[in-house]
């Protein structure tokens, strides 16, 4: 079982949404459902690697969410951080 997200876990989502949003909103045109959903499948899928680390409880999840949080957008920083996430402590 997961342990519950503390109050600066859902402050760091809130601002990663914003930031996506705004990204989207760039890019897309959100005003639209398609839009939307391109924005949460794009966020879910940039920060799966994060997600993976504080799903396996790992001891550098905030390092590894820092990688994923600048370095993500390269396919071989996000593929670095989804692999940390991923090995044993």
């Amino acid at each position: 079982m997961a342990s519950k997200a503390s109050l600066s876990d859902w402050i760091i989502v809130a601002l990663c949404l914003l930031f996506f949003y705004w990204v989207a909103s760039t890019f897309f045109n959100v005003n639209s459902i398609w839009g939307l959903l391109i924005f949460f499948i794009g966020f879910a899928v940039y920060f799966t690697p994060s997600l993976v680390a504080y799903r396996n409880r790992k001891k550098q999840a905030t390092a590894i969410y820092v990688l994923n949080f600048f370095l993500g957008w390269t396919f071989i920083g996000w593929v670095v951080a989804l692999v940390w996430g991923c090995m044993k402590d």
